[in-house]
């Protein structure tokens, strides 16, 4: 099965996670490449060009209005070497609930829990720590991600310039959360884009380990097959790569927005 409960994985929000690196919250085992958080300044410089290139990708994506009108819920599944998960991912704003499951038919899940963020499987929960909210708005709905890092004064935003990608040219900013130093070293992303649709073609990131304060693993995440979804373009093939783990593949099967989701969905029952 591809999510394992262990404290001593890696926790990232899939999608920003499956296995979940990517889309809300991936475990990785810890046999991964484990490393040190790498320091980050703690000056916060907000970019003009860095700000351009976010607000081009949010109106490339079709803005995020559509996103405040209530939650979404998409379903999917992941794929890592040969095993492949079936998942439910729901979200409203901060708060999210994960369920994926696997080949043995037993679920686990991940919600945020209104501040105090847990996990489930096969009966056992696990507290994780509150700092997994700083990393919970999945990456699927890019345009609603991005325009976070806007509205939070805390994140710092420094142009890159053009770079190149998998041998593909690409407009790079980096991010990261100022408000301390744990958080700016798991905040920390650097973000690419198309530079002729401006829509986001990866992002790599920090996967911190539940066990060690400040380990983790690098991660770099890959969107693309985009499709038009109520106005909104939406990455329906997502990879996630790290280095000494097999890539976990997603793919979404539907998504839907506007929806009414009760409170105590965030809340395991």
């Amino acid at each position: 099965m591809i999510f394992r409960l262990r404290q001593t994985y890696h926790l990232r929000y899939l999608m920003y996670g499956a296995a979940l690196i990517l889309v809300m919250g991936i475990f990785i085992p810890e046999q991964g490449s484990c490393q040190k958080s790498k320091p980050v300044s703690s000056i916060n410089q907000r970019d003009s060009q860095a700000l351009t290139a976010l607000n081009d990708a949010i109106s490339a994506l079709g803005g995020t209005q559509l996103l405040r009108g209530g939650g979404s819920i998409a379903i999917g599944s992941e794929t890592q070497g040969t095993e492949t998960s079936q998942f439910i991912w729901k979200n409203s704003g901060e708060e999210f609930r994960y369920e994926t499951t696997g080949s043995t038919g037993q679920p686990t899940i991940i919600v945020s829990g209104h501040g105090s963020p847990r996990a489930s499987q096969q009966g056992q929960e696990v507290a994780l720590p509150a700092e997994v909210r700083e990393t919970d708005i999945p990456f699927l709905l890019t345009a609603y991600k991005l325009a976070s890092l806007i509205s939070d004064s805390n994140v710092s935003l420094t142009y890159l310039g053009m770079q190149t990608l998998n041998g593909n040219p690409s407009t790079a900013i980096r991010t990261w959360n100022t408000a301390d130093q744990l958080v700016s070293r798991i905040t920390l992303e650097t973000w690419y884009f198309d530079p002729h649709s401006r829509l986001p073609i990866a992002v790599e990131y920090f996967a911190p380990n539940l066990a060690r304060r400040g380990e983790g693993s690098y991660v770099t995440t890959y969107f693309s097959d985009y499709k038009e979804q109520n106005g909104m373009q939406i990455p329906f093939a997502v990879e996630t790569q790290m280095d000494g783990m097999s890539p976990v593949r997603i793919t979404i099967q539907s998504i839907a927005f506007d929806q009414d989701i009760e409170v105590s969905q965030f809340d395991l029952k």
